[in-house]
């Protein structure tokens, strides 16, 4: 893919220190309830979606943050919607943040029920798409 650009070191760093982190404290708390183990799951995927994504791995970050759309969706869906819009993906973008909007009902988690920068972001999608529609280069991707 062509767009791909490298955070600076210091933060890839730091997005390596928050993964062992968030890995150290899963092995120390042993998630017991529904919530938790959801939180487990979703936030070692996160962090490592947000480490491929710094190192320019953005397929690698996208299929991190595909696996926990369902569960996270209303922090994913705005980092999903960045990676598309970078990789003039527009219709996907739409496409993705309609899924998460409908996953923010579903997901237990009660901080990720919030659905409101993800409606936002959509609005702001199909303005834009509106505008670039025949400069969009979307994959068939299934959310």
């Amino acid at each position: 893919m062509k767009f791909l650009k490298r955070a600076k070191e210091t933060s890839i760093n730091r997005t390596k220190d928050d993964l062992k982190l968030v890995e150290k404290l899963s092995v120390i708390n042993h998630p017991t309830t529904e919530e938790d183990k959801v939180l487990d799951y979703c936030l070692r995927h996160y962090h490592q979606g947000l480490l491929y994504y710094k190192q320019g791995e953005w397929s690698n970050a996208e299929k991190q943050w595909l696996k926990i759309l369902k569960k996270m969706p209303n922090h994913v869906g705005d980092r999903l919607d960045i990676l598309c819009r970078k990789q003039r993906r527009y219709k996907n973008e739409i496409d993705m943040l309609k899924a998460a909007i409908i996953y923010t009902k579903q997901t237990p988690v009660k901080e990720y029920q919030d659905s409101r920068s993800v409606e936002y972001r959509l609005e702001k999608a199909k303005q834009f798409y509106k505008k670039h529609n025949n400069e969009d280069e979307s994959l068939d991707i299934t959310f």
